[in-house]
């Protein structure tokens, strides 16, 4: 396994985006971290690269997405996080076709269900794509620095 230091020095690069400015991103997946480490690097490198986000509500995000990777998606996550003055982006991307959706929580007592209506409550706005080929899909929470144009929030 490599290092937190090795992942988070060696996926990061500055990008260009479009009318974004500069953007940095980190990419990191299942086969070099667990979900803990990755929500660690995730807070390490907004402290860096994105301080007006709230590392909080989007290491709380992060943690649902790889936990539903995990569970619903077979367990094989990669996580991207892109950061711009204007703009955060995670992607996870797992081996599952299904989308998540909101719904409410179980109803049996037992855990679970919360989670997407949870990130729902914390982002500009999430979508879910299945990959053109059907080995996967993309999901993607947004947010947009507050005090700009369009940081409301939408489903």
């Amino acid at each position: 396994m490599t290092s937190d230091a090795e992942v988070y020095q060696s996926d990061r690069t500055a990008m260009p985006a479009a009318g974004l400015g500069e953007q940095s991103r980190l990419h990191v997946t299942s086969d070099q971290s667990d979900l803990a480490e990755a929500r660690r690097i995730t807070a390490e490198h907004l402290r860096h690269r994105c301080e007006w986000a709230d590392s909080g509500a989007v290491q709380l995000v992060v943690s649902e997405l790889l936990s539903n990777a995990v569970i619903h998606g077979g367990g094989w996550w990669s996580l991207v996080v892109s950061a711009s003055s204007r703009q955060l982006v995670i992607e996870v991307e797992d081996r599952e076709t299904v989308t998540p959706s909101i719904r409410m929580a179980n109803s049996d007592g037992t855990a679970g269900g919360m989670g997407m209506h949870i990130v729902s409550k914390l982002v500009t706005r999430f979508e879910a794509v299945v990959h053109p080929s059907g080995t996967g899909k993309t999901v993607r929470a947004l947010w947009n620095r507050p005090g700009l144009s369009g940081s409301r929030r939408t489903m």
